[in-house]
């Protein structure tokens, strides 16, 4: 997110993490539905510790449960 705050990068959020976003970010919604990705994740058994690789993850299952 600092990429884009800074001005150098953009990002696909869900609703569910807009709030997150800081105030000089602009958020547009799509015009349409973008097609269908399919997404894997991967861990390696020793980085089981890492935070925000777990807090990704728990968030592509919730993704995965509400577009099922």
């Amino acid at each position: 997110m600092a990429a884009v705050e800074s001005g150098l990068g953009v990002a696909l959020l869900t609703s569910r993490t807009a709030h997150r976003v800081p105030e000089r970010v602009r958020l547009r919604k799509l015009s349409a539905a973008p097609e269908p990705v399919c997404i894997a994740v991967g861990q390696r058994g020793d980085r089981t510790d890492n935070q925000p690789l777990a807090v990704f993850i728990e968030e592509l299952r919730k993704a995965a449960v509400v577009l099922a």
